[in-house]
């Protein structure tokens, strides 16, 4: 698949077979993930695969809990959504080593994150990108635990991947002339 046609339709999806992804897949993406720019050659990520359903269904839990106390959703409505993502048959947890990016290592992560939805696309698999879970420090420190993180390591992101129960439709692009300023804002 040519990269932006990769881009200009790759969705995020929330609904997943049960199929496992092979491992040839899964290295090919972490491999993506690997290929990101990062500030400074920092190379700050490593990854965490989760297949353990209660620990996904945990993640999926803080991810609703955060999202209800911030935006004040309601709970019933954010947990539903939060179990059908936890149905993915892995999660990705991109994480980053503060040490070695005290500064970017968000913007470090995003990149690798971004990485690995595109080549997940590619490969025919569906993904979506979880941030809820740790919107919030409190929960943030919840999964941290849960799966054993030093604290000098940090969450950047949550990828849920699998194979696609539905294709979400593309969805209209917004009008350039909108969001683009020229010299000034």
């Amino acid at each position: 698949m040519e990269a932006i046609e990769n881009i200009n339709t790759r969705r995020s999806v929330r609904s997943f077979e049960e199929d496992e992804v092979p491992p040839s897949q899964i290295a090919e993406i972490l491999r993506c993930g690997l290929r990101a720019p990062s500030a400074s050659n920092g190379r700050p990520w490593e990854f965490i695969l989760v297949k353990d359903q209660n620990v996904k269904d945990r993640i999926g839990y803080l991810g609703a809990r955060s999202l209800y106390e911030r935006k004040k959703r309601r709970l019933k409505d954010t947990k539903e959504q939060f179990e059908k993502i936890a149905e993915a048959p892995l999660f990705i947890v991109v994480a980053c080593n503060t040490k070695k990016s005290p500064i970017f290592w968000r913007h470090d992560g995003s990149a690798a994150t971004q990485n690995i939805l595109l080549a997940a696309h590619s490969l025919g698999l569906g993904a979506v990108w979880v941030g809820a879970p740790f919107a919030l420090k409190k929960h943030s420190n919840e999964i941290k635990k849960l799966l054993g993180m030093p604290k000098h390591i940090e969450i950047a992101s949550i990828v849920a991947l699998g194979s696609p129960k539905i294709k979400p439709k593309l969805k209209q692009v917004t009008d350039l002339k909108k969001k683009i300023h020229y010299e000034r804002w």
